[in-house]
């Protein structure tokens, strides 16, 4: 409530044009994302990327924040295609925002576009290459796409980073398992079961 009385105080005492105003749109459509009532947001972001166009045009960093926040509406309300463009748009605007590729990584993962969101994970890494959650999300999308080879190289790279990830040592197990290497496995079974022995997968 308090934000909403703001943002109607900021819209009768500034100019449609003002910076100020667009702030005030993405901090109430913030909210209102957080409660869930996405359709309150979305008409809010709509109005800010407006007066961002308007007041600083797109080199504004604000316009691709605003445009991952309504991408993010997108998915939360089923409308996958338009998120991808959202987000595809924030990557062009910003081509470090990692935000983008990590959403169109799991937003081409929730189409089983497998192979499309390894390369967004991919991009994202380049930006991020000690985030290990990437790592461990590219080595499932491999293990989809039949690539038991690859996913292992993800979770080897992983546990360089991170000796102490009890999944990724218990991913790694099945999937020498199922290349037929059973003393890999065995060994990153036993890995894992040094880092949680009460894991009842393991037992």
């Amino acid at each position: 409530p308090l934000l909403k009385r703001a943002l109607e105080i900021n819209e009768m005492a500034l100019s449609p044009d003002d910076p100020a105003l667009a702030v005030s749109l993405n901090n109430l459509a913030t909210i209102y994302t957080q409660q869930g009532k996405y359709t309150s947001a979305e008409p809010l972001l709509k109005r800010a990327l407006e007066t961002i166009g308007r007041t600083s045009g797109p080199d504004n960093p604000q316009m691709a924040g605003t445009l991952n926040n309504l991408a993010v509406i997108y998915s939360k309300v089923g409308k996958t295609d338009q998120a991808i463009e959202k987000l595809k748009e924030v990557a062009r605007l910003n081509p470090d925002y990692i935000e983008a590729y990590i959403g169109l990584g799991i937003l081409y993962e929730i189409k089983k576009d497998y192979r499309i969101a390894v390369q967004s994970f991919e991009k994202a890494l380049v930006i991020e290459p000690l985030n290990t959650a990437l790592y461990h999300q590219m080595g499932l999308l491999y293990h989809e796409l039949k690539d038991t080879k690859s996913a292992i190289r993800q979770y080897e790279l992983l546990i360089k980073l991170d000796p102490k990830d009890f999944e990724a040592r218990l991913a790694l197990g099945y999937m020498y398992g199922e290349l037929g290497e059973n003393d890999n496995a065995l060994k990153s079974y036993d890995a894992a079961l040094e880092l949680n022995n009460d894991e009842p997968r393991l037992h």
